[in-house]
């Protein structure tokens, strides 16, 4: 039992912490000195799909997986070892969704609401107004500092 519920427990604390701290670094990125040296890159995606998530410059690209990775050691050091399986689990999570918030796509079913809302989101930040929706997994952060839109 205590094994199953980490499997769900730590790679969520460790989601959760990196989607506030890439809010953070991704908020940066849209500063008006940063934004075309790094961010511009990735905003040249107005309509983006898949394979534009993977569209970025070199420093955001390794910003963000060196944030994944601070986070799965933050993690490890307040609670202890990370098993390998949460690693996966966590790595897994964030790319996928990274992917899919860049998709495009919309499912139209009901349990799959929460992606299509993300991935609509993250269009809206694209396309039309770069100062809302800076999270990239969860809608959490935007709501919490205003700029969900």
């Amino acid at each position: 039992m205590g094994l199953q519920l980490s499997a769900v427990r730590e790679p969520f604390a460790i989601i959760l912490a990196y989607d506030f701290i890439y809010y953070a670094f991704h908020r940066t990125l849209h500063h008006r000195k940063l934004m075309p040296y790094v961010h511009a890159v990735h905003h040249r995606a107005r309509n983006p799909s898949a394979l534009e998530s993977f569209y970025l410059h070199p420093i955001e690209l390794f910003g963000g997986l060196f944030l994944l990775h601070f986070c799965v050691g933050g993690y490890a050091l307040l609670a202890g070892p990370v098993h390998a399986y949460t690693y996966a689990i966590a790595f897994l999570v964030h790319s996928t969704l990274n992917i899919l918030v860049h998709s495009g796509l919309v499912f139209g079913h009901w349990a799959l609401r929460p992606l299509d809302l993300l991935a609509k989101k993250h269009s809206v930040h694209h396309k039309d107004d770069f100062g809302r929706n800076y999270a990239s997994l969860t809608p959490l952060p935007d709501l919490i500092f205003g700029t969900a839109g």
